[in-house]
């Protein structure tokens, strides 16, 4: 994507308008971590994830056209419960670092408001939900600026995931359904460091329906932003090792899913949760983002699939706990949470499931 020129020019061709959009994008959950980035946002590995159906957040963007300025005019608005002004601050930077890439928004004011169905900020890739919606937002607005009609082809949801990458790097994943891959990779053609891509091809059936229940452990705010963790990947010791470590595992992990081998799979991304992890604890300052409830229902899963319930975990960089597993296991699954583990009520849990990426919402 070629970037704009920072110094604006008037544009005669932008139509003169003013609307709402509206995107609900899901979260994602990482199988292979991205931990670690260089310079604009990009990954030092490959990284592959999930996308989720339920946990969703929802983005409303407001336009008025005001005619030409410098300056970027944006507000926002964390509709819900839990007002988080940090985050806020957030997006408001983000806004004014995207218009290079977007003239057009030298034109508007804008007005945006994002409400979310599950915990913020608690380690279950909200930023990746939020980003992928308002940069879905802002690849609308830019289209109705110049266009009659809105065209959401493969080269719209490409601007958006590039977009979206530049607010959260997992944000770029969370702009397609299923098994989405980021970061360029020499064996898989299209592959890119700069936006996502959707793996299509040869997916167990297994795999492509695989349910995902979230234990909510702990929702309060983690103690450290994850753009300041992936920035403690620079001076650790052991970084190297990992991201060389993390580009075996995924290649490990697509043949797992090719051939619908649910042992490898399970296997393989707990120890990508493990790697997280351990990079956390080994960098300076080292956190510890695992409670002691974590470990014990790790050690309980890990007792369960010895038993013959298939059934794995991962976890994000938080301490809440992804138990996957297939779609016709699912009863199984809620017997173990509801006979072992009483202490989680309906309220501690999310069911969720691989869907189908982002909607747009028409209000």
């Amino acid at each position: 994507m070629k970037q704009a020129e920072k110094s604006f020019q008037k544009d005669t061709t932008l139509k003169s308008r003013s609307g709402i959009v509206s995107w609900e994008s899901p979260a994602n959950i990482a199988l292979v971590k991205y931990w670690g980035k260089k310079p604009g946002q990009l990954p030092w590995n490959p990284s592959l994830s999930l996308t989720l159906s339920k946990s969703v957040t929802l983005m409303n963007v407001e336009y008025n056209y005001t005619g030409f300025h410098e300056d970027i005019h944006a507000g926002f608005e964390f509709s819900g419960d839990n007002k988080n002004p940090a985050f806020g601050e957030r997006v408001i930077k983000y806004v004014e670092a995207i218009k290079n890439y977007l003239p057009m928004m030298a034109y508007y004011d804008f007005k945006i408001r994002s409400f979310n169905n599950f915990p913020h900020s608690s380690g279950i890739s909200s930023s990746a939900s939020a980003f992928s919606a308002l940069a879905l937002c802002f690849t609308e607005i830019e289209q109705a600026s110049y266009k009659d009609n809105v065209v959401l082809d493969e080269a719209f949801y490409k601007k958006a995931s590039f977009l979206a990458r530049l607010g959260s790097g997992s944000a770029c994943r969370s702009m397609y359904g299923g098994l989405v891959l980021w970061g360029h990779t020499e064996w898989i053609e299209g592959s890119s460091d700069e936006y996502a891509l959707k793996l299509c091809e040869g997916i167990s059936p297994v795999i492509d329906s695989i349910h995902d229940t979230i234990l909510l452990i702990d929702r309060s705010v983690k103690p450290i932003l994850s753009s300041a963790g992936h920035a403690l990947m620079d001076t650790n010791p052991y970084s190297v090792v990992r991201y060389r470590q993390a580009e075996k595992h995924l290649k490990d992990l697509i043949t797992a899913i090719k051939k619908g081998d649910l042992d490898s799979f399970f296997n393989l991304i707990e120890i990508e949760a493990f790697e997280l992890h351990a990079m956390l604890l080994t960098s300076f300052p080292g956190y510890i983002l695992l409670k002691p409830g974590t470990l014990r229902i790790i050690e309980m899963v890990r007792n369960e699939r010895l038993k013959g319930l298939p059934i794995g975990f991962t976890i994000d960089a938080g301490a809440n706990i992804h138990l996957l597993y297939p779609a016709d296991s699912s009863e199984q699954v809620f017997s173990f949470i509801r006979n072992e583990l009483p202490e989680f009520h309906d309220s501690d849990i999310i069911t969720d499931h691989v869907g189908k990426g982002p909607v747009k919402v028409t209000l």
